[in-house]
């Protein structure tokens, strides 16, 4: 029988990935912006929240799968 509380701690998790990727997506749409005032840090924090958010996921992914 699957553990409940696992395959909501994966859905969570996928959930959590998403939100993150699309965060990473307004990031990035906001970036002519910030070169234009001289900011090269967007760069890096949307890499972050890329590689967060698809870690995520998997991680997710593999709980969800595991306890089916």
């Amino acid at each position: 029988m699957a553990d409940p509380s696992r395959q909501e701690l994966g859905g969570t998790l996928m959930v959590l990935g998403w939100l993150m990727l699309l965060f990473s997506l307004a990031w990035i749409f906001f970036h002519p912006a910030a070169n234009a005032i001289g900011r090269s840090v967007i760069d890096v924090v949307a890499i972050c929240l890329v590689a967060g958010g698809i870690g995520c996921n998997v991680v997710g992914y593999r709980i969800r799968r595991a306890t089916n």
